[in-house]
């Protein structure tokens, strides 16, 4: 596997409450899909879409709540699909919505995804598939997909709405009864996941004001389509939790680290120039926007000592972090010491 699936982090919501508020330990829960546990202060950072799969289904078990994702997604709605759901609801007629968000939703929420909509005589059918193999909390996956599409549709239909049919792949869910309680619906089993209501319903009014522009697709979602792009975005990811890691980065595209090492220097480069390469994006973005001091800036990045981080960015900029705020015009900050 060379190119990977990524959602943003906003997908899972506030996992972490839910599963403390459960009587659950969020660290043990992240760990386990080894992932940051600071990704819930980050909604718009990009994890692997089977990552995600995992941390929602390793939530569940640490619950003991089959029905955590329609929990989720109920509690979330659509104001927590960030630009993608603002687009969504803005649309004049539920119609254009969905053709829109079929149009936008891999290129700025979700890779490797479809959404599609048929129309077959008097009945419309929006559905949603994955196109990554991966099986561990893929369901589950689905279950949160599918409160987000209920949800979506009943800001043009009504809260208390009903859909003709709703279809689920993979199968009864477990914690079905609780599920559909949650989505006040029953729920049958499908090749895809779907909801199913008359066509004519398309042409429904938006309720509220709409009219914004559609939103632009997110170079980041839409360049993920090359084997070093996702080392990139899987380094940046790493750096929430500390220095970039070779075996981590490896295991997302279940490769050994011989393997991985000589998939990159086939594309011509290595991990360290990868990593070297994205520390140094993300170094000059908090250097200039976030007002963060120098300090900051290198424990932010996952140096321990922030002299060595002055060092790197010397030898990459030919000045320290400090002069090139000042010669690409950022005030500088009282509070840095380097």
């Amino acid at each position: 596997m060379e190119v990977i699936s990524f959602t943003r982090a906003s997908t899972i919501g506030p996992l972490i409450d839910f599963v403390e508020q459960g009587g659950g330990i969020a660290e043990r829960v992240f760990k386990a899909a080894e992932l940051p546990l600071q990704l819930c202060e980050r909604p718009h950072a990009l994890i692997p879409l089977r990552d995600q799969f995992k941390l929602v289904e390793y939530a569940a078990r640490e619950l003991g709540d089959d029905a955590l994702s329609a929990r989720l997604s109920t509690s979330i709605g659509a104001a927590g699909l960030g630009p993608y759901g603002k687009q969504f609801l803005s649309a004049p007629t539920l119609g254009e919505a969905i053709a829109q968000g079929n149009r936008i939703f891999a290129s700025v929420l979700q890779s490797g995804t479809e959404m599609r909509l048929v129309i077959e005589k008097d009945l419309a059918r929006w559905s949603y598939r994955v196109k990554d193999r991966a099986e561990v909390g893929r369901q589950k996956n689905e279950v949160l997909a599918l409160g987000y599409m209920l949800d979506l549709l009943r800001h043009f239909m009504g809260s208390k709405w009903v859909p003709l049919r709703v279809e689920l792949s993979g199968g009864k869910p477990d914690g079905k009864a609780f599920i559909e309680t949650l989505f006040r619906c029953d729920i049958d089993t499908g090749e895809l996941t779907s909801t199913i209501f008359p066509a004519e319903l398309l042409e429904l009014q938006n309720p509220t004001s709409h009219g914004s522009k559609e939103v632009q697709a997110d170079e980041r979602l839409t360049q993920l389509d090359a084997f070093r792009d996702c080392v990139e975005e899987l380094v940046r990811l790493s750096l929430l939790d500390g220095r970039p890691q070779r075996a981590w980065t490896a295991r997302r595209f279940d490769m050994s680290v011989r393997t991985f090492q000589r998939r990159l220097r086939d594309s011509g480069t290595s991990f360290a120039e990868v990593a070297r390469h994205v520390i140094d994006q993300e170094a000059t973005d908090l250097l200039k926007n976030s007002g963060l001091s120098v300090s900051e800036v290198a424990f932010e990045l996952g140096y321990s000592d922030p002299a060595h981080f002055t060092r790197a960015f010397q030898a990459w900029h030919r000045v320290s972090p400090r002069d090139w705020r000042e010669r690409h015009g950022v005030k500088r900050l009282k509070t840095s010491p380097v």
